[in-house]
């Protein structure tokens, strides 16, 4: 019998055991001013802060995913640097953020509806700036910068620089505007600097000093003043007339341009007022009268104005006043002629006689043209009046000057003429300004344009004196210049110079030889 001894074995376990620990993002808290409450567990996904709370971070932030607003009365103190909003930060009715570290917002940075921006650090804003309604933008020692659009300033905003504050407009296409009423621009001391044209047309920079922001020194600002047809007339018959006003730059605060004028004329208000609105859409005065039953004939009458408006370069303009004709319609009474001028056309050193229907007249009343004046002379060749004596060429004394007369009759006669200068030729080669006359009143400036066209001057020879030689004998050589004619513009021309003879027996053509030399004066010896 075999024993079989048999080693009993324990049993071995081994136990795993699997441990599952949550994963949370490691997100930035965003706590309030008090370290109390926690208002979100992750700004750098955008965050809203509630109404009535006052939230901080305290932090630099790389980015922010998403936007950042503030609602109701809330307010947010950022001390750290925030590298990248790729959002908006939007503040709205009442609430407020003040900025201490460097923050650069993507997208639009919007104030409204009574809410402030503090600056003391930087501010980099892509998108819009834009301020409206009751908003504050205060910046002590900050700087905003617009890296590509407009800041803008709507309806009420205050605006508060101090301790050497910027604010730049990076894109040179882009401006700083302040196109609203009742804006406020204050600052506490000098240093402070708006780097951006202010208004369009302006190059900027807008400057701040202490008291105030001013517009960019050598801005002009005046009032465009025009009279329909050029002249301002009415008549009791009923004929009124307008004249236009209109602001040739925006202004920082209201412009009332008021008027007045004497008792024979009737305005349609006595004032006009311009905003940050409207300054660049002309406003209309009518000028009116009436018939007062009593024959005064032609009467002068003046539109006086003045400016006034807290924007001190406006304030300061002086406008000029209008002249105001008033016709009587109890007895004789004119209306002003008018003429259109024309283009006329002569040739290369040929005299034009001006003509009466160059000077297009008419006169709605048929009164007849007596005189003319002329307003401005030609800048090229002679505008005269052949009269002293009258040969039909210009002598020295005839020269017409500014405001000198020249009748109906003189231009009938062919005595009003025009001469340009030698040799030069081209289209709209000059010009002259004048004024018809109708025996009561001188229409507005009209121009006559001269357009000279080219002639092509015959060649010269200068006189050859007679010959003389001896039978048998030749003649050494006849010495003697031609020219092309003309001025500079004829000097590349070629001559063809020939010779005959008109006795063939005595001198045959084929003993006629000629040779010549370029004295490179534009002829040939």
């Amino acid at each position: 019998m075999y024993w079989v001894m048999h080693k009993q074995l324990k049993p071995i376990f081994i136990i795993f055991f699997v441990v599952l620990i949550p994963l949370y993002s490691m997100g930035t808290t965003l706590p309030d001013c008090a370290g109390t409450e926690t208002l979100d567990a992750n700004v750098e996904d955008g965050f809203t802060v509630p109404d009535l709370k006052c939230a901080v971070l305290d932090t630099d932030i790389g980015t922010i995913t998403g936007s950042v607003a503030l609602a109701g009365t809330s307010q947010l103190i950022i001390y750290g640097d925030i590298t990248t909003i790729t959002g908006d930060l939007v503040l709205n009715n009442g609430c407020s953020v003040t900025i201490h570290g460097d923050v650069h917002i993507n997208g639009a940075l919007t104030i409204f509806n009574g809410a402030s921006v503090i600056i003391t650090g930087s501010v980099t804003v892509d998108g819009s700036v834009f301020f409206a309604n009751n908003s504050n933008l205060a910046l002590d020692g900050g700087e905003l910068i617009a890296t590509n659009e407009d800041i803008w300033l709507r309806n009420n905003v205050v605006l508060d620089l101090k301790n050497g504050s910027n604010i730049t407009v990076a894109d040179a296409s882009n401006k700083f505007d302040n196109d609203t009423p009742a804006t406020k621009m204050t600052s506490d001391d000098s240093g402070n600097t708006i780097v951006a044209p202010l208004f369009e047309g302006d190059t900027g920079p807008f400057t701040c000093s202490s008291g105030s922001c001013t517009d960019t020194p050598g801005l002009t600002k005046t009032v465009s003043i025009e009279e329909s047809d050029g002249s301002t007339v009415v008549s009791e018959s009923g004929l009124n007339d307008d004249v236009s006003f209109v602001l040739d730059e925006i202004p920082n605060g209201n412009v009332t341009i008021s008027f007045s004028i004497g008792s024979d004329a009737i305005l349609s208000t006595n004032s006009i007022t311009f905003t940050t609105g409207n300054w660049n859409i002309p406003q209309l005065v009518s000028i009116s009268s009436f018939d007062d039953a009593v024959e005064e004939g032609t009467e002068v009458e003046t539109l006086v104005t003045s400016i006034s408006s807290t924007d001190t370069d406006y304030n300061s303009l002086t406008l000029a006043n209008v002249r105001v004709l008033i016709r009587d319609f109890n007895g004789a009474y004119n209306v002003p002629p008018s003429a259109t001028g024309s283009t006329v056309s002569t040739g290369e050193d040929v005299e034009k006689i001006i003509i009466f229907t160059d000077l297009g007249y008419s006169d709605t009343d048929a009164d007849v043209m007596t005189k003319m004046r002329v307003t401005s002379i030609p800048a090229n060749g002679t505008l005269y009046l052949d009269d002293t004596p009258q040969n039909g060429v210009y002598d020295v004394a005839e020269a017409l000057a500014i405001n000198d007369e020249i009748t109906k009759t003189q231009i009938d006669a062919n005595q009003f003429r025009y001469f340009p200068l030698q040799d030069e030729f081209g289209a709209s080669y000059t010009s002259f300004n004048f004024q018809v006359y109708d025996g009561a009143d001188y229409s507005a400036a009209a121009s006559i344009i001269i357009d000279v066209t080219e002639v092509n001057d015959d060649p010269t020879i200068e006189t050859i004196a007679d010959q003389v030689t001896n039978e048998g004998f030749a003649i050494a050589g006849i010495s003697f210049i031609v020219d092309e004619g003309g001025g500079l513009d004829e000097n590349v021309q070629v001559l063809i110079v020939t010779a005959t003879s008109n006795d063939q027996t005595l001198v045959p053509d084929g003993n006629i030889t000629i040779n010549y030399t370029d004295n490179g004066a534009g002829s040939a010896d």
